[in-house]
């Protein structure tokens, strides 16, 4: 089921934020959709927790916070956080693309659209505790906050970055900085292009093949656990490449309906 399908059965907001939650798999975490707010002060603050949880309907009964189906990565440990389920189309309701993948000592940010990073800031790891990002193609919907994220990093004091996606990705990064230029240098930057085959990135064995889009983009196998594919138009060969992985979490848009 997609997220926000009914069949999602419960929810819970933590100190960190609102985490909704699948009963059968409660170690894979959905930080979107977030309900609409406006207080800004310490995750610990009731009002905060009672807005993030869906705030009161018009008669001041608690609103029912939004809930998100869940699939578990559970064989090796790994963990997949949703951190924007949303498309180039904003709606309010969701970030663009970007997802959080963990395992025992590796942490990985996979593409990051507009508004991944303050989800990112939600979760137990913070954007301190993620130093790569992979991305997945150059739409803006899949890389708007990668400066954001380089800028969070080096005002919070952490000292480097490393950034990895398809061809042109070097390219992209210091493009960006030549336009704003005085992050340059704030952080130690690792720029990186791959290409369809096998590589490392964060500690996980990472497996490509082409998308087919109207950018070249790449899809990912990770530690052949999890699949995930950004913009793409169906082909025989994306099932095959996710075929015994646990978890294939694939963008799908339909903006007239």
């Amino acid at each position: 089921d997609a997220p926000g399908s009914a069949s999602a059965d419960r929810a819970a907001v933590s100190e960190s934020g609102p985490i909704f939650a699948c009963a059968s798999s409660p170690h894979v975490k959905c930080l979107t959709p977030f309900a609409a707010g406006s207080c800004h002060c310490s995750r610990n603050c009731r009002y905060r927790r009672h807005l993030e949880a869906g705030g009161c309907d018009t008669a001041g009964e608690p609103r029912a916070p939004r809930t998100v189906n869940r699939v578990g990565v559970a064989r090796s440990g790994m963990q997949l956080t949703f951190l924007g389920t949303g498309s180039a189309m904003p709606t309010g309701d969701r970030m663009q693309t970007g997802l959080l993948v963990e395992k025992p000592d590796s942490r990985l940010l996979v593409d990051c659209g507009s508004g991944v990073l303050h989800t990112l800031e939600r979760t137990d790891v913070g954007y301190e505790g993620v130093d790569t990002v992979l991305v997945t193609h150059h739409h803006l919907d899949h890389v708007s906050d990668l400066l954001a994220v380089l800028k969070a990093r080096w005002l919070a004091g952490e000292e480097s970055l490393t950034v990895v996606g398809p061809t042109g990705t070097e390219e992209l990064v210091t493009d960006l900085l030549e336009v704003h230029d005085y992050l340059q240098g704030r952080v130690d930057l690792t720029l990186r292009d791959v290409e369809a085959g096998s590589f490392e990135v964060a500690g996980f064995d990472v497996d490509a093949i082409e998308t087919r889009h109207s950018m070249h983009g790449l899809a990912y196998r990770f530690d052949d656990e999890l699949a995930f594919s950004a913009d793409t138009e169906a082909f025989a060969g994306m099932g095959e490449f996710a075929d015994g992985c646990s978890v294939l979490a694939h963008d799908c848009s339909f903006p007239d309906e």
